[in-house]
């Protein structure tokens, strides 16, 4: 389970006056699935995410990183350290046009 979505979750859960109920009747998520995401109990999928994040008025994007993407990131660095920055810098160079 993704921490970074249990914890934004958390904060923004403790906005007054919001509830799981108002957030799953505007979503059409189910409130006890919601319920579940918030404990971190549930994996949502990527489009779920990406509802939350646009009821919340947030980017869907840096959700949908945040919980698919990253903890798949941070997997590769701790099984292969010595192999995913030297990976990453050489992306990063070509998606600058930098041909070495």
């Amino acid at each position: 389970m993704s921490n970074w979505l249990v914890q934004r979750l958390g904060e923004l859960f403790s906005s007054p006056g919001l509830t799981v109920q108002r957030v799953s009747d505007e979503t059409r998520i189910p409130r006890s699935y919601i319920s579940l995401i918030k404990t971190g109990r549930a994996m949502p999928s990527e489009e779920v995410v990406r509802k939350l994040a646009r009821f919340f008025g947030e980017d869907e994007e840096q959700w949908a990183f945040e919980t698919k993407g990253a903890p798949v990131m941070d997997d590769l660095r701790r099984k292969y350290p010595k192999y995913v920055l030297p990976y990453a810098r050489k992306i990063s160079r070509k998606d600058l046009g930098d041909p070495t």
